[in-house]
Order: C-alpha cells, then structure tokens, then sequence
C-alpha cells in the first residue's frame, strides 16, 4: 500500500463566510466602462432597438462625464437605465449580456 504525501493546502480556493472575496473583473477602469457603454449602444442599433440605443446612450454620458469631473459614476441613474434595457431585450442577446457587465462593473 503506498500513501500520497501532500505537504502543502488541499483546500484550493475557497470564499467561506465574510473572510474571502472572490472577484473576477475584465475590465478596470472608467475607459473601458466607456468602450463597453459604447459597445452596448451598438449591439442595440445591431438589434434594430433604436429606442434602447438612445437609453443605452445616457449611460455612455454619464461615466464619461463622471470621468471628465473626476467623480464616481452615478449609481443609481446607470443602473435605472440598464434596468430599463435589460428589462425589454431578449434572453441570449449580446446587448443583454453587455448591460449585465456593466451593472456588475458599475456596482
């Protein structure tokens, strides 16, 4: 019978209780909030929804002028918008899993 000695942890990445966080991001930083605010506008002209293009848009203006003025983004009115067009896309869009990335980046 042989044993496997293992001298170091065995429990791998683990996020028990509050003592780990576990965070996965692509993007940092307000430039790329831009590009991918920009993306979403046009995935949303892509799918024939000039409507929620124009929404999709405002939230492109906020983290650009949140950036111009060195603030925080506005929280609150990116994610009203992103409800808004997340609420009437289709599942399995693009321009739905762009606005999940970006509320999920905003937050």
């Amino acid at each position: 019978m042989s044993t496997y000695n293992f001298h170091g942890s065995i429990g791998g990445n683990s996020n028990f209780g509050d003592n780990g966080r576990i965070e996965v991001r692509h993007y940092g930083g307000d430039g790329d909030l831009e590009g991918l605010a920009t993306r979403l506008t046009e995935a949303l002209h892509a799918e024939q929804r000039p409507d929620l293009a124009a929404r999709a848009g405002e939230v492109g203006a906020e983290i650009a002028a949140a950036a111009a003025e060195g603030r925080p983004v506005d929280q609150g009115r990116v994610r009203r918008v992103l409800g808004t067009v997340t609420q009437a896309l289709g599942a399995g869009s693009a321009a739905l899993l762009l606005a999940q990335q970006l509320a999920t980046l905003v937050a």
